[in-house]
């Protein structure tokens, strides 16, 4: 079985272009915010921003590639070029975001130079809070429509990289914002420039720590990661037809966020075909009298059934082997 699905791809395109419109006004404002302040943890989330604005780029990149057909010497398609570029997208993060406002925010203590203050960029960060949220929002929703029994195991499970991508780094840039504002804000009311910098540490530690979980993430799917139980179990039930004597086993690996590679295992009811022979509704007249081509023809008929049954019930399988025991 060999096609192409797009299970709510439209939707995952969407959250991404918004993300990066969103991701590039906000970089400006936070650098604005920078400027007027010299506040470290506000570097750290203008650096992190920055980053966030090549992200969208890069996560866009794998959500297309990662759409093209199968060609000659790709035969099961392009579906995990995704996890590559969500991949390269979780290391910048962790590379530039973290490791970048880390070490503004070690300068900051080792130097003591604080920030100034400025009514400006206490705006900038409250705009960059609403902005980050609405995002977050719209990538919820998304997730919540994926197979799962609730959000933690969405995320944790969820093979749509570009969207946990996009959910992560937006969930996180909601804290930092946080972070960033509160350590600013208490550098303003106690003159205390390492209430700033510890803001700074604490957005660096969330960013490397969330740039971990996605890199972990991608990497197992690269590798090739067996699809979730619930679409293993949706696909023994549609094989489960009257031929069929015993599903040996089902193998389903992940080729894409919502492509399965299925191979499957099956022990056919040689007693169904006997009775099937001796008066079933394909045992044509013309037939009778050469059993070979019957069981041939019968057994074709039983696998594209089989074929047919898992491709309508099951739309992620994007291609199917079915052995024989």
């Amino acid at each position: 079985m060999s096609g192409h699905h797009d299970h709510g791809g439209d939707g995952t395109g969407k959250t991404v272009i918004l993300n990066l419109a969103v991701n590039v006004g906000l970089t400006a404002a936070k650098w604005l915010a920078f400027l007027l302040t010299g506040s470290p943890s506000l570097f750290g989330e203008a650096a992190h921003s920055t980053a966030d604005s090549l992200n969208p780029i890069l996560l866009w990149t794998g959500y297309r590639r990662g759409r093209r057909p199968k060609d000659e010497r790709h035969p099961f398609g392009h579906g995990r070029e995704t996890f590559f570029w969500s991949l390269v997208s979780a290391q910048m993060m962790l590379l530039i975001g973290s490791c970048l406002t880390a070490w503004h925010g070690i300068e900051t203590i080792v130097t003591g130079r604080g920030p100034e203050f400025s009514a400006w960029s206490l705006g900038i960060m409250a705009a960059a809070l609403l902005a980050e949220g609405t995002t977050l929002t719209m990538a919820y929703r998304r997730l919540k429509r994926e197979r799962g029994h609730g959000l933690m195991d969405k995320i944790s499970t969820s093979n749509n990289t570009v969207l946990l991508g996009i959910l992560m780094e937006n969930g996180v840039d909601a804290l930092g914002v946080m972070l960033a504002s509160a350590g600013y804000g208490l550098f303003v009311l106690t003159g205390n420039v390492l209430c700033d910098a510890i803001c700074s540490l604490l957005i660096a530690g969330v960013l490397a720590a969330s740039s971990l979980f996605l890199i972990n993430r991608n990497r197992s799917l690269i590798v090739g990661e067996r699809a979730r139980p619930e679409i293993a179990e949706a696909i023994a039930a549609a094989a489960g037809r009257p031929s069929v004597k015993e599903i040996v086993s089902v193998t389903a690996v992940m080729r894409g966020p919502d492509h399965v590679h299925c191979r499957l295992r099956l022990k056919l009811d040689d007693e169904w075909f006997v009775d099937d022979w001796c008066g079933g509704p394909s045992a044509k007249p013309y037939l009778a009298g050469d059993p070979v081509r019957w069981c041939l023809k019968s057994l074709e008929a039983e696998i594209a059934a089989i074929r047919n049954e898992i491709r309508h019930r099951v739309p992620e399988v994007s291609s199917l082997e079915i052995e024989l025991n």
